[in-house]
């Protein structure tokens, strides 16, 4: 797998997997596991998005989504309006935020980690990318988290009351 992030929705995992020779990354796709069946399929990415500008997989309001990166700042979520048709992904957001000011560090510098349910993007910033703050898609506002403390790791859950 080429990004260790991963996303459920309609009953399967999904993760990204970069497709190229020699360590070089030519294009993405995503890995769906279905649960229900145990069986895997690849989804292809948008056609019109560089592969190496890809940072992660997401859910936004309900469908697949990627966040990319591109320079210092500019970040765009791509997402597939028609879960599983290749031709329904779209660009939902492009926004550039390289005229932040980021708190104690040394450039200004924005990489995206992934959307929480109502559209706020979760990024980290600066040189190290242990210091992270979101992005408010409807203010257009960013707002740090602990901008002085180190953030080792995170993941994303579901609740679920079922007991394995």
């Amino acid at each position: 797998m080429w990004k260790m992030f991963s996303v459920v929705l309609c009953g399967s995992i999904h993760w990204l997997l970069g497709l190229g020779r020699q360590l070089k990354v030519e294009s993405i796709a995503i890995v769906a596991f279905d649960l229900s069946t145990e069986e895997f399929k690849l989804i292809d990415g948008p056609m019109s998005v560089a592969a190496n500008k890809v940072e992660s997989i997401s859910v936004l309001s309900g469908c697949l989504s990627l966040l990319t990166f591109d320079g210092p700042g500019l970040i765009e979520i791509w997402v597939m309006e028609k879960y599983g048709a290749v031709d329904s992904w779209t660009k939902h957001l492009s926004v550039d935020l390289v005229e932040y000011p980021v708190p104690s560090f040394q450039s200004n510098f924005f990489r995206p980690r992934g959307v929480s349910h109502n559209g706020n993007l979760l990024l980290d910033s600066g040189e190290r990318p242990e210091h992270l703050c979101f992005y408010n898609t409807k203010s257009d506002r960013v707002q740090y988290l602990c901008p002085w403390k180190s953030v080792m790791d995170f993941a994303t859950y579901a609740e679920s009351i079922f007991l394995s």
